[in-house]
């Protein structure tokens, strides 16, 4: 069955891990990536943000000034109403307002724009020279700065007095003092827009429940005072559809209103497609993270349950199975080498167990079937001999000693004594035993040289290597028939100490070589002699033990060889 489709795969703890890590990464990768946008969106409307919050304090100010000055906002509304009536300058007022009230009354005629003739109405009611107050399109103030622009300057002070006579009779809602803050916005507004550029600032005066265009909101974020619009037609500069970047303030308590900003339609359209492919690529990244999180956790998973089989057909005996190294080099491929290697070693074992189980079914049948003929003519024999008994306790030496030495190499196999281990000088150790065994040798005219060095510290069993040395030392007297000499040797590679036992005999078959180290095993020509076939096992087992390495190689007769790791630097052996 497909991982993909075992629903237990999916409440696998490593699949949820694994959803959960790449989450993780994702929320980060999103948190990093948004805080790009951020600051990218805010280095982009931050000076807009500026500059329409500098000219909304500039209006405020003008909105709030008392003083004639503000009508330089319509400096190019008064050029447009401004009339060049020549020279209106006489030496008596009432002559100079005659005179001008005259030249306003032809110029009046040849006028065309409906603008300029309320314009002009209204200077003539001014000054006296108009029955009644026609409609006007701007405040009071704005007539009075065209009158002192057409007159003398030496004459605004006989014309003050009759202004202030006449404002009073002004309508309210076009006095400029008596005006409400939208009011005087309205008129101030009205003065911008016409000295704006269409394509420079959006503008937008009204009341919350009126009539005022619609302004659709495009929701790009930013400075919490401004907010992204996209007007079209019915707003004051829009004849088509603009992104305008505005700021939005309450005039007054009963819902006029004034958004006022920049039409920056590439910057916002910038900021705009920004964050929705910001959206966009969350949302990919988001799937693309859980689809590689749970393929990550399915493959783990897979990998896991492919253990678990394992581990059931090992567990029902079959030690044949292997797990799969896919050579990837992760922490499963290790585990997987590792449990191949336990099998292989356990497997090893068992064969060896057997092989166990077989030699000694074949070693020691004969001895034991010895002993037990040597007992039965022993009980029918009228008076036994001492020879006899000598004969069958020598017999049952020889199988205890093999018993014996089978349970040491099992117990060295199975971990051993390792919690006695201390540093030891083995070339100490060394010309013990070859003082020991030096007179043996001699009595079988073998001589027995040996090249040694000062000391050689190793951490170690002193007494199982003093046992495997003996082994080594017997094996070579027992077995090197016609060598005329046997040599014990060490010397220093690397970090390891290499000791070496070396005779001038005949040497064993190539192809016993890699089976002298197996329990029982002889070589064919040596099979009827004394001995138990474990002797170098047993130094075998020592040596695995220690973590050494133990070959055997014909080179003019037998070599052993056990590379022996050395003592750390600052290990002290007895002396």
């Amino acid at each position: 069955m497909s991982f993909a489709r075992d629903a237990g795969a999916w409440r696998s703890a490593s699949v949820r891990r694994f959803l959960l890590i790449t989450l993780v990464v994702w929320a980060c990768a999103l948190s990093s990536m948004l805080l790009v946008l951020s600051q990218v969106r805010d280095a982009l409307l931050e000076p807009l943000t500026a500059v329409v919050l500098e000219e909304i304090e500039e209006l405020q100010g003008v909105a709030q000034s008392d003083e004639l000055e503000v009508w330089l906002w319509f400096e190019g509304d008064l050029a447009r109403r401004s009339l060049d009536l020549g020279d209106v300058d006489h030496d008596d007022f009432d002559t100079v307002l005659a005179d001008y009230a005259r030249r306003l009354q032809l110029m009046r005629e040849g006028v065309d724009d409906e603008g300029n003739r309320r314009a002009i109405d209204a200077r003539l009611w001014l000054i006296g020279s108009g029955a009644l107050l026609p409609t006007v399109e701007r405040p009071f103030e704005f007539y009075v700065e065209l009158l002192r622009r057409e007159l003398p300057p030496r004459w605004h002070h006989e014309l003050s007095p009759m202004l202030r006579l006449r404002e009073p009779l002004w309508p309210t809602a076009w006095r400029w003092s008596a005006m409400s803050p939208p009011e005087r916005f309205a008129a101030v507004l009205a003065g911008v827009a016409q000295q704006l550029d269409p394509g420079d600032r959006c503008m937008r005066l009204g009341e919350r429940d009126g009539e005022a265009p619609r302004w659709q909101d495009l929701k790009v974020t930013g400075s919490p005072a401004m907010r992204a619009v996209s007007l079209s037609g019915g707003a004051l500069l829009a004849a088509t559809t603009r992104r305008c970047w505005v700021h939005e303030m309450a005039l007054d308590e009963a819902g006029q209103f004034l958004d006022y900003g920049i039409i920056a339609d590439d910057t916002l359209r910038a900021v705009y497609l920004g964050e929705r492919y910001g959206q966009g690529a969350a949302l990919a990244s988001l799937v693309g993270a859980l689809v590689l999180g749970a393929l990550l956790g399915l493959r783990l998973h897979g990998r896991v349950r492919q253990i678990e089989a394992f581990s059931d057909q090992v567990r029902r005996g079959d030690l044949s199975s292997r797990l799969p190294v896919r050579g990837a080099g992760d922490d499963i491929d290790r585990l997987c080498a590792t449990l191949n290697a336990m099998l292989d070693q356990v497997e090893q074992q068992i064969r060896g167990v057997r092989q166990v189980s077989d030699d000694i079914a074949h070693d020691l049948r004969s001895p034991l079937t010895r002993l037990r003929n040597r007992i039965e003519h022993l009980t029918q024999a009228a008076a036994p001999r001492a020879e006899d008994v000598a004969q069958i306790a020598e017999e049952a030496d020889q199988v205890l000693a093999t018993f014996t030495a089978l349970l040491r190499i099992a117990q060295l196999e199975q971990g051993g004594p390792r919690e006695a281990f201390t540093a030891i000088d083995l070339a100490q150790i060394c010309r013990e035993v070859t003082d020991l065994y030096e007179p043996v040798f001699t009595d079988s005219q073998i001589q027995l040289v040996a090249a040694l060095p000062r000391s050689a510290s190793i951490v170690g069993h002193r007494g199982l290597w003093a046992q495997a040395l003996t082994n080594l030392l017997e094996n070579a007297l027992k077995y090197a028939s016609g060598s005329a000499r046997v040599t014990l040797s060490m010397r220093r590679a690397g970090s390891r100490w290499h000791l070496e036992v070396r005779d001038q005999g005949p040497g064993v078959p190539e192809h016993a070589l890699t089976k002298l180290t197996e329990r029982f095993y002889r070589v064919e020509a040596h099979r009827g002699s004394a001995g138990t076939g474990l002797g170098l096992s047993l130094v075998a087992a020592v040596s695995g033990l220690h973590e050494a390495e133990l070959r055997v190689a014909n080179d003019g007769g037998l070599v052993v060889t056990v590379a022996i790791p050395a003592a750390p630097e600052g290990s002290q052996s007895p002396g």
